[in-house]
């Protein structure tokens, strides 16, 4: 009797990763959560280095609305920690914050503080 494989197949994101098809392998994840694509960042983020900040920007600014939870504003810190260390990103940092200090980290306080944790030199932003 065979037995049964409980191992699934190979996904055509993993053989566009195996095979080192970099522009197949975004054009099929950008569109995916961001959560996905921080998965494939080591091999996307040489040539996709700007479309991935533009990804988490976007993420990052339509998130913000939606959290209310110390741990929340956590994640948030590091998801903007993260595009702070990536090439060229220093613009778009500078969009965020001009984008969420006056509206949320202003009237939340928690959220100011958990950046404070995260972030460091986060008063060149504010």
């Amino acid at each position: 009797r065979m037995k049964k494989s409980t191992k699934p197949g190979k996904t055509l994101v993993d053989i566009y990763e195996e095979e080192k098809m970099i522009d197949d392998l975004f054009n099929i994840v950008h569109k995916m959560s961001v959560s996905y694509i921080y998965g494939y960042e080591h091999i996307l983020l040489p040539k996709y280095n700007k479309e991935l900040i533009k990804i988490y920007k976007k993420n990052i600014l339509t998130t913000i609305s939606r959290c209310s939870s110390r741990n929340e504003y956590r994640d948030l810190a590091y998801q903007i920690d993260h595009i702070i260390n990536m090439k060229d990103s220093n613009e778009s940092i500078e969009e965020i914050f001009s984008n969420i200090k006056d509206s949320y980290l202003k009237r939340r306080p928690a959220m100011l503080d958990e950046f404070r944790q995260v972030i460091k030199n986060i008063n060149k932003y504010l």
